[in-house]
């Protein structure tokens, strides 16, 4: 053993470099015997070709067996410098019988240029925001670096997970390297199954019968199909059976092989167009490690509503390719997401603005502003889409808008016109709460009930609830989120008020210690007019008492009921077999029926087989008529199926009631195509907008199944 410490000494010649600045650096690292890392960042200085070499000197307390020495760029980490294709060299154990090993590496302008865009910095400036651009703040993004083959995907998270501020800003940074060995990129990649790849690629391989061979996709990737494929030698040749070859049985893919199959395979498969611009293998050359620039997509999430409710949900398909060093982008957030509004100013002067209904602006809604109620009230007033979609509202309907000058409201109702007017019933006041952020991730409901204040049942108005509760600032440290900032209030209407026309209005107070003061109709903003709003309300009952074991409710609104079926004039009750060999016409009669007059549509389809259905009101010679069968309601005066089409039968907007109908079908073999049990489904359905859900939740459902012979 030397009597002085053990030391290796890494001379760096950088003569070969040509204007090589002052400042320049670079890593050096050491791995011992153990795998213990050591490293020194070297300044290369002067000009190349003179002045001293620089030298790192690692010094050692006792032999480490084989040092293993790699050198580049100086921002890589110590263990990436070891998996990058850089300059290496080796000490082996024999060599320490000497106190100090000398290592001399020359650096040429090959490693040099590489080394200059191996590891670099790239910024990511974006927004978040909702489809109506306003701003998503709060929330947590994170960006990552995408690659795929075939039907393979894995990401990597790059930067940290950061968070919007209010304007929905933010901003990655992050330090991205390349130039990596095969085998150490790869061994650093967990992988995935793309179902939107493979949705894309399997219909591919099976059009074409020398590809139905290869293996359906699976989590775990895998090259044992493409050997097959490759060893089949006749054109049209099914793929055979996977072989014992050395690719199907490696435990391990090993990446480099993907660049010696890529051309092989890219002759044999034909790219689908729909993968073309993915840049996808084997049609694309695929060596990720050489990537010196990051594929990114982004994943979003908020915690408004449900902690961790993903908003942004990046694929594939939404890869940008090769981003510059400065990349800024705009995420658009689903559905989902909570928005910080773009407030307009509130009202300086005492009065109210009523701006919409369950979101429908007063103007999409019969007899409201801008222009004043006719006296008397048209035949649509009240009603959504007024002219087109003639929808009544019903349940609880929300409503938006705005006030200023009061601290506390109530609303008032009125079925004449307005000429008398009652206070809104305690039943039918629906309070909610209003969503407010506090940066950076702080999300806070804040109610606002219905109270009573000197006698009077109040809710509170938003500017009032400000400025008792100054901390947070608002606009400042705290900002309202789009969750109910507009709503006045929810009208409960189901049990509450008859169906009919309404008109609302509000009446504002001051609050003067625990009294109610300066009472005032408050009027519609910068006008002298009345404020208000003219809703129609359209509820049904629903009869509690009703057989749990049928999927026909126990409602006349609408009603539904399959009154009779005539196959070639045999009567088909439920479960009966029917012999239809012979053909000839099938008749339905049915019932599709709202006494309120408010039917938007029906659909009558038969189902069979294994989730097999056929349209009824559209086979070949269906012709629909009022029905001359006794039924639960009179003969239909416009048969429909849809209300557009009722209004052109003849129905006076807004009211189409529907009734009893016959379908006939001149030949029943268009409908029953194969012996087997159908099962006739008939649905109906209202136009109300219940709840603010406007997908005509007010339906009803009835069925009947039989067997038929063809």
């Amino acid at each position: 053993m030397p009597e002085k410490p053990l030391q290796l000494q890494v001379a760096l010649d950088a003569s070969q470099i040509k204007d090589l600045k002052p400042d320049s650096k670079i890593k050096v690292v050491t791995k011992d015997g153990n795998g213990a890392l050591a490293s020194q960042i070297v300044t290369l200085g002067g000009t190349g070709g003179k002045g001293a070499k620089p030298v790192a000197t690692f010094p050692f307390a006792k032999p480490p067996g084989t040092v293993q020495v790699a050198v580049g760029p100086a921002d890589a980490t110590d263990e990436e410098l070891f998996g990058l294709q850089t300059l290496t060299t080796a000490v082996s154990a024999h060599e320490w019988t000497q106190a100090t090993v000398l290592r001399e590496l020359a650096i040429t302008p090959h490693y040099w240029a590489h080394w200059l865009l191996w590891c670099r910095t790239f910024t990511i400036h974006g927004r978040v925001v909702c489809a109506n651009g306003q701003p998503v703040p709060g929330a947590r993004v994170q960006a990552f670096d995408v690659d795929f083959w075939w039907w393979w995907s894995s990401l990597q998270q790059v930067g940290p997970t950061v968070t919007t501020d209010a304007n929905g800003q933010f901003t990655i940074t992050f330090r991205w390297c390349c130039g990596f060995l095969p085998w150490w990129w790869w061994s650093r990649r967990i992988w995935r199954l793309e179902t939107v790849l493979a949705e894309a690629i399997t219909p591919v391989l099976e059009r074409d019968p020398q590809l139905r061979g290869l293996a359906l996709p699976s989590p775990r990737p895998s090259l044992q199909s493409f050997n097959a494929l490759l060893q089949a030698k006749t054109p049209g040749q099914p793929v055979p059976a996977a072989t014992a070859s050395p690719l199907a049985r490696a435990e391990v893919l090993q990446p480099e092989i993907l660049a010696g199959l890529q051309p092989q395979l890219a002759k044999r498969i034909a790219a689908p167009p729909a993968v073309e611009r993915l840049r996808l293998w084997p049609w694309f050359p695929w060596q990720p490690w050489f990537d010196c620039s990051p594929d990114i997509i982004f994943r979003v999430t908020q915690d408004c509503n449900v902690p961790g409710t993903v908003i942004v949900n990046e694929t594939v398909w939404n890869t940008r390719f090769d981003i510059p060093t400065n990349l800024n982008v705009t995420l658009t957030a689903n559905d989902k997401a909570c928005c910080r509004p773009i407030h307009p100013s509130d009202p300086h002067e005492t009065c109210a603005l009523v701006m919409d209904a369950c979101g429908i602006p007063v103007n999409s809604i019969g007899d409201n502003p801008p222009a004043p109620p006719p006296q008397p009230y048209s035949a649509l007033a009240g009603y959504a889409y007024p002219g087109s979609q003639d929808r009544p509202f019903g349940g609880a309907v929300r409503i938006d808008g705005l006030t200023g000058g009061v601290d506390y409201y109530l609303f008032q109702w009125s079925t004449d016109g307005g000429a008398s007017w009652n206070d809104m019933p305690a039943a039918a006041d629906g309070g909610f709460s209003r969503l407010a952020w506090t940066p950076p991730s702080q999300f806070d409901w804040i109610g606002f009930p219905f109270t009573t204040i000197d006698g009077r049942l109040v809710i509170e108005t938003r500017q009032h609830y400000e400025s008792t509760h100054p901390v947070p600032a608002w606009n400042v440290q705290r900002y309202w989120m789009t969750s109910d900032y507009f709503t006045l209030f929810y009208w409960l209407t189901e049990n509450n008020f008859a169906d009919g026309t309404y008109r609302l209005r509000a009446k504002g107070y001051t609050l003067s210690g625990s009294k109610l003061v300066n009472e005032v109709i408050l009027p519609l903003c910068s006008t002298k007019n009345q404020n208000g709003i003219i809703l129609t309300i359209d509820n049904r009952f629903v009869n509690p008492v009703c057989p749990s074991n049928t999927v026909h409710l126990c409602t006349t609104e609408p009603s539904t009921e399959i009154v009779a079926v005539h196959i070639n004039g045999v009567e088909a009750k439920a479960c009966a077999q029917i012999d239809a060999t012979k053909g000839g016409p099938l008749v339905i009669d049915f019932v599709a029926y709202d006494p309120d007059r408010h039917l938007d549509a029906y659909s009558l389809i038969a189902t069979y087989g294994n989730s097999l259905f056929v349209n009824l009101l559209t086979a070949p010679g269906a012709v629909l008529t009022p029905s001359p069968v006794p039924a639960s309601a009179p003969p239909a005066l416009q048969v429909g199926p849809a209300y557009a089409q009722a209004v052109a039968q003849g129905a006076v907007r807004p009211y189409w009631a529907g009734g009893a109908i016959r379908l006939t079908i001149p030949d029943l073999h268009k409908v029953f195509t194969e012996p087997c049990c159908y099962q006739l489904e008939l649905r109906a359905y209202k136009r109300t907008i219940v709840s603010c859900n406007g997908g005509d939740p007010h339906q009803n459902l009835s069925e009947l199944s039989f067997m038929v012979t063809v």
